[in-house]
């Protein structure tokens, strides 16, 4: 199996993609058919094996995922094989119990292995993460949900200007626009001049010509 190890930064992958209007859940009932499948992470995403109590919450505490299913059991029997010393010895029935529910699934190539399941909650703010088609079959659920203002916050590409950040030079104006999806641009008073528009408050000879044909009667 490929390393674990592999990360997957979720601005960067708001960079690249973009960010959907909402979040995305989706819990996927997985066996031992599965171990192979493809399944990438970003580190915006909380996931868990529910059965297993194992998983990983924000962004903050993991720096994404990229590999197989089974990398990804691998992974959660190093964290439970690591966290297991840290409780007291009453515990230790629990762990072990998780710990041969892995090893069943990842090491048991007998025809009853495949009824040993486990179900992935993967919660995704950035709503563009995508199951793949080997594992389209496991989905039990998907749905959409509001993102919280920390997860909005979170999503902000590398590099993007903190607010209130002051641009101060051509090249950061040009990159911020080859960056961005949609342009606005709000100007003051002034921009027509610059522009060669004459100011309404100081009209030239000819506007004022205009004006005045405009207003003769009939």
């Amino acid at each position: 199996m490929a390393a674990f190890g592999m990360t997957f930064d979720a601005k960067e992958w708001s960079r690249e993609h973009g960010v959907a209007t909402h979040g995305r859940e989706v819990v996927l009932h997985l066996d031992s058919s599965h171990l192979g499948a493809t399944i990438h992470i970003p580190s915006c995403v909380s996931w868990e094996f529910a059965e297993l109590g194992v998983g990983q919450g924000s962004w903050i505490q993991h720096q994404g995922f990229r590999g197989t299913v089974g990398d990804l059991l691998e992974k959660a029997r190093s964290d439970v094989e690591r966290n297991r010393g840290l409780y007291v010895e009453e515990a230790a029935p629990k762990f072990d119990a998780v710990l041969r529910h892995i090893n069943q699934m990842l090491h048991s190539e007998s025809v009853e292995s495949d009824a040993v399941t486990v179900s992935l909650t993967v919660r995704d703010p950035s709503g563009l993460r995508n199951v793949p088609a080997d594992l389209l079959g496991c989905i039990a659920k998907d749905t959409k949900f509001e993102r919280s203002m920390a997860e909005k916050m979170m999503l902000i590409p590398l590099g993007a200007l903190s607010p209130g950040e002051q641009l101060t030079t051509v090249e950061q104006i040009a990159e911020l626009v080859r960056q961005a999806r949609r342009v606005v641009a709000l100007t003051g008073a002034g921009i027509s001049i610059e522009s060669g528009i004459t100011p309404f408050r100081n009209l030239s000879d000819s506007d004022k010509r205009s004006g005045e044909l405009l207003m003769l009667p009939r």
